[in-house]
């Protein structure tokens, strides 16, 4: 298979050891294998880049500024898949860097999105809000939400139910052994409670 980003972070940022001598001489052959296995990761992500791109555990594309963010958004593909578990609706800013790798642009810089919609909807949640403030908020909330249905699907485990057993629990009661017994009894003298053990 393709050599992964994993591999490729690594090769960019070689390190040498701690207390390790430096080394003095260096190896072409060993330079060259590195620097043409970076070229092929590059070439195979960058250029043309892959025909469809799912990243699991979206959530933690949650900076824009982080490292994996920003190498997520320099694969050239046309089809970005992200799938996590993760809550969205309690950050929108982490909301918006999701939204934004499956669809660079769509909803506009971050901080046009923030101007636009983070600061109305976290000002109308306020306890001193107006009732102006609220009502932008739920109109803001409902653009959002319609701005991104088509693309943003939200599913919960009900989808699963007719594809999984149903669940059955056991209640075994087993005898304490002798040592268990020893245990408890210690325990509860100690805490002062020594009644009621056979």
């Amino acid at each position: 298979g393709e050599p992964s980003y994993a591999v490729s972070r690594k090769l960019c940022r070689k390190r040498r050891k701690r207390g390790a001598p430096v080394k003095e001489v260096c190896d072409i052959d060993e330079e060259e294998f590195y620097m043409d296995l970076l070229t092929a990761t590059q070439r195979s992500l960058l250029n043309p880049g892959p025909d469809l791109v799912v990243c699991d555990e979206g959530h933690r594309i949650k900076n824009a500024h982080a490292t994996i963010s920003k190498a997520l958004k320099k694969i050239k593909t046309r089809r970005r898949i992200v799938l996590t578990g993760y809550p969205l609706q309690n950050n929108l800013e982490e909301y918006w860097c999701m939204v934004d790798f499956v669809r660079p642009n769509f909803l506009g810089t971050k901080n046009e999105f923030n101007n636009m919609f983070v600061r109305p909807i976290e000002n109308g949640q306020c306890v001193d809000s107006t009732f102006k403030d609220t009502q932008l908020m739920k109109f803001r909330s409902h653009v959002l939400h319609s701005l991104l249905e088509g693309f943003v699907q939200r599913r919960d485990q009900s989808i699963l139910q007719h594809t999984l057993q149903s669940k059955t629990e056991y209640v075994l009661c087993v005898k304490m052994t002798p040592v268990q017994r020893r245990l408890l009894k210690t325990i509860r003298y100690r805490d002062g409670d020594g009644n009621g053990i056979r």
